[in-house]
């Protein structure tokens, strides 16, 4: 199966470049009706009143959908009216900051600081400033000052976690992550980012025994119990992440993305059918997803289900018609069920949304070589050696379509291309030396053998695979013979 439903989508990056003063439930207006208030005072060019908050919630309006027009005039607008207020000058920095006047911006938010010593939201503006242009340290050191000030801890942690990620420190940011938590055991974001940064650092070992001690004290943390889940399906311990995505979906039977989760593991067990009971589940507490239905799909495919398989694989560009990985699956079952020109047709779209998937171009190559389109295959493979020259068969493939053809110096050529961008592939230099031997350069041939015998001498049994009848050429079975007996010593 292909990666799971990526958990980090739940991540929550606590940003403080946008900090809203009052949540919209306790905002005593409308804010649409607040926006086309204002908006009519700019058309009519006119000066209408508005309270502080007011102008923050319709500056922050503009902020959030980055209209940096409407976004500037309501800056302006609000020096006019208050030009003392801090909340206001922060906007205004923040504005600096988007149009990328970072000097402007810190010297604005160091006049503030000089004059508002304690304002935690200085601190954080200018943190977010100093991230902007990858001064992370420093922005490190912004947030410490919100610490001294006594702002709430966890938030801060959290925030510093975050630049020690942009800085490739996750040691660091576990560190932090966990003070969250030490903190707040139900911070669900710190948990989500502690896990990623886990599996990006590659700790996932310690990533199961920090979530089975966490667990041992709060057990009914269904974020928790999931993020074990993903450590254990990254460790390849199935049974063990369907386990953890069970207590997941018992703590919260709603929970759609344990099941999507716990789907794959199955079908990394090889248990397609109770996988694609799963996935239906997912409906139950989410809209259908494209991906899903993707996933049922291939779950068909690999039980070579292929009628049931194209249905979902439809069912998936039904719902998102730019999903490449839909338009492939179908394409693939399209051609095992002897519809290959139509197959090959869907793979073609396939590859218009993600031109620079190798995979993508190496399977429409093997269909074209089956259709017969050997011009266009070669086009299809030159590709594959593009975007992954370290592919290890696509160079062997490759050539094989000129040597069918008789033209056995263009093969060669290609396999000493893949040679020279992957030396240590052995596979191509046993093909190469076949198609020397075919030429009756029998001197060079052996020699390459000797090298990739020194390589990798398991894979010499593909020189008898491709041409049995060197299993009589006494020169090759002697290599071959010397080079067991080195191993052996």
């Amino acid at each position: 199966m292909r990666d799971e439903k990526n958990p980090y989508f739940c991540r929550v990056r606590i940003s403080r470049i946008i900090r809203q003063s009052m949540t919209e439930e306790f905002q005593p207006y409308n804010v649409d009706e607040l926006i086309e208030r204002f908006e009519e005072m700019v058309e009519k060019e006119e000066t209408y009143f508005f309270d502080v908050d007011q102008f923050e919630a319709i500056i922050d309006h503009y902020f959030e959908r980055n209209e940096v027009s409407m976004l500037k005039t309501a800056v302006h607008y609000a020096m006019e009216q208050y030009p003392g207020n801090t909340m206001v000058h922060l906007k205004r920095a923040r504005l600096l900051m988007l149009q990328g006047k970072y000097k402007r911006a810190l010297k604005l938010l160091s006049d503030l600081e000089e004059i508002e010593p304690a304002n935690t939201e200085i601190f954080y503006t200018k943190a977010s400033l100093y991230s902007f242009q990858k001064q992370y340290k420093e922005s490190v050191r912004e947030y410490e000052k919100a610490l001294l000030a006594g702002e709430d801890p966890d938030d801060i942690y959290i925030s510093i976690a975050f630049e020690y990620e942009n800085m490739g420190d996750y040691a660091m940011a576990i560190k932090y992550l966990k003070k969250v938590l030490r903190i707040n055991p139900m911070h669900d974001a710190a948990i989500y980012e502690l896990s990623f940064c886990f599996e990006i650092d590659n700790r996932l070992e310690e990533a199961v025994d920090f979530f089975d001690l966490f667990l041992s004290s709060y057990p009914y943390s269904k974020t928790a119990w999931f993020n074990l889940g993903i450590a254990y399906n990254q460790l390849d311990l199935y049974e063990k992440a369907v386990e953890a995505y069970d207590f997941s979906i018992a703590i919260e039977p709603g929970f759609s993305s344990a099941y999507f989760n716990k789907a794959n593991s199955l079908a990394n067990l090889d248990h397609y059918q109770a996988a694609i009971r799963v996935y239906r589940e997912t409906f139950e507490h989410e809209e259908p997803e494209a991906m899903t239905y993707y996933y049922i799909g291939e779950c068909y495919e690999k039980m070579k289900k292929y009628e049931q398989a194209l249905k979902e694989y439809q069912q998936a560009i039904d719902v998102d018609d730019k999903l490449s990985e839909a338009w492939m699956g179908a394409g693939i079952a399209k051609d095992e069920l002897g519809n290959t020109m139509e197959g090959i047709e869907f793979m073609e779209k396939a590859i218009k949304l993600e031109d620079i998937n190798p995979e993508y171009w190496y399977i429409l190559g093997d269909t074209q070589v089956k259709a017969g389109f050997h011009d266009k295959a070669k086009l299809s493979y030159g590709k594959v050696c593009e975007l992954d020259p370290l592919n290890p068969d696509v160079w062997v493939d490759y050539a094989e379509l000129y040597t069918r053809e008789g033209i056995l110096d263009e093969g060669i050529a290609l396999l000493n291309k893949g040679i020279e961008a992957d030396p240590r592939n052995a596979s191509i230099m046993y093909r190469k030396a076949v198609y020397l031997i075919k030429q009756g350069k029998t001197k060079e041939a052996y020699a390459t053998i000797e090298n990739a015998l020194s390589i990798d001498f398991a894979k010499h049994t593909e020189i008898f695979e491709y041409m049995p009848l060197l299993k009589e050429d006494t020169q090759i079975v002697s290599m071959i013979e010397m080079h067991k007996v080195d191993k052996r010593k």
